[in-house]
């Protein structure tokens, strides 16, 4: 008879008592701003080009970041794109400036993976409404593994119409 499973225990857990963002300066932050294959001292559109998702390490937008920590709470905040920093988005878009801006954070997979495990995530979602789109995915840790092709789970999605 095989020996009875043991708990792995703790892997990661985040409190949000600060906000560990992956920079230049910082390539160990727990957070990136963008996505792997992005500069990570950028900003960038979403894939669906209807939101444009700030990267607070950018320079071009000092001053604006959709995240904030406070009493053990992240918040990511999406609002109408601010004058200020339309120019600053035409030169990275080549031009068009979507109406809303944002941001996403994933974890920094050179930092922390994951095979298999439990996971337990405590969130609360906004009211859905007109170009709104929280959602939590679940990626293949290795985006070089061309066997599962840079695999994501979606695990939920809100879409706001």
């Amino acid at each position: 008879m095989p020996a009875p499973a043991q708990s792995a225990g703790l892997l990661f857990s985040d409190e949000f008592d600060r906000l560990d963002i992956a920079s230049t300066s910082n390539p160990n932050g727990f957070w990136r701003p963008n996505d792997f294959w992005q500069n990570i001292s950028e900003g960038y559109t979403d894939f669906a080009g209807t939101s444009f998702n700030i990267n607070p390490n950018d320079p071009a937008f000092a001053g604006y970041s959709p995240f904030s920590v406070q009493n053990g709470i992240l918040t990511i905040k999406a609002v109408r794109t601010p004058d200020a920093i339309k120019a600053a988005i035409q030169r990275t878009t080549g031009g068009t400036v979507p109406a809303w801006s944002g941001g996403m954070l994933i974890q920094n997979a050179n930092l922390r993976r994951w095979r298999y495990g439990y996971m337990e995530i405590r969130a609360r979602f906004p009211i859905q409404g007109k170009g709104m789109f929280p959602a939590l995915w679940l990626f293949n840790s290795d985006p070089n593994n061309a066997a599962k092709g840079g695999a994501e789970m979606d695990l939920l999605e809100i879409f706001g119409v």
